[in-house]
């Protein structure tokens, strides 16, 4: 039960956040058991924050800290609308090469050869046919749709916005926000349940650029689940992603990206 009497009672500490160092304040008391890297900062006497009671954080913007602050007190937060230009790469970066947004698939012989089969062999004539490789993918999405998670989602609003949720799971891993942490990729799984991938592909674009960016493939619990579960619904998407026109340009820079992929759509 939370102690509200305690946290009014307890000082302030500002920080200060990101780039223009925007002041934002929170009660000491909140931050006791919920992430000891930060309460460190203003409870070590022998640190310059704890004697100043100001502490500068540059690597987080203020919508995800105050995201963070809503969710210390409540343990809950709010969606905030998501700022759509700025999650949509712009053009001018994409290769033309790469601008393939009606591209059809292709294959080897023998490929095109198992197609056939596997339409034969599951559809008998006159009940329609399903080309064999969405079999595979809609399995793909299946174990995505199936995942659990044994803790309880955050809930959001209706404006979905997974880069908010994505860093602040990035957040919550540098400082130690284990609940925060946990809750995260719940609700972007929850999220990307129902995103219209077709219509919103440039959302989820966005979303594994900044995954593969600002994490690694290890965390002090073990792999990352972020990675984990945004590379999985990547996986469950290609026929959709691959005939976008920035799916290449966001993969080609990280060789992780790509080894992941693969080794996510043979499992």
């Amino acid at each position: 039960m939370v102690n509200y009497e305690k946290i009014v009672r307890s000082s302030h500490f500002t920080f200060l956040i990101g780039e223009d160092k925007t002041p934002l304040s929170i009660h000491a008391a909140v931050l006791e058991k919920l992430s000891a890297p930060l309460h460190a900062l203003f409870s070590n006497g022998y640190m310059k924050e704890s004697q100043a009671k100001v502490a500068t954080l540059d690597d987080v913007d203020v919508e995800t800290f105050a995201a963070f602050s809503e969710f210390a007190y409540t343990n809950n937060y709010k969606t905030p609308a998501r700022k759509c230009a700025a999650e949509k790469p712009p053009r001018s970066i994409v290769p033309k090469p790469y601008r393939i947004s009606k591209r059809s698939w292709t294959c080897r012989p023998k490929v095109q050869t198992a197609r056939k089969y596997c339409n034969k062999a599951l559809y008998p004539s006159g009940t329609g046919q399903k080309d064999f490789d969405a079999f595979h993918f809609e399995d793909i999405g299946e174990s995505f749709r199936s995942r659990k998670f044994g803790s309880k989602a955050v809930k959001s609003n209706p404006n979905l916005n997974l880069l908010l949720h994505a860093k602040l799971y990035v957040f919550s891993t540098k400082y130690l926000i284990e609940p925060l942490r946990q809750n995260c990729p719940v609700t972007i799984h929850e999220d990307l349940l129902h995103l219209g991938c077709a219509k919103a592909s440039h959302l989820v674009l966005a979303l594994l650029e900044y995954v593969y960016s600002n994490t690694g493939r290890t965390e002090p619990t073990g792999e990352s689940l972020l990675r984990d579960l945004v590379i999985h619904y990547v996986a469950s998407k290609m026929p959709i992603l691959s005939k976008h026109e920035d799916f290449f340009a966001v993969l080609d820079p990280s060789a992780e990206m790509g080894s992941d992929l693969a080794k996510e759509m043979v499992k």
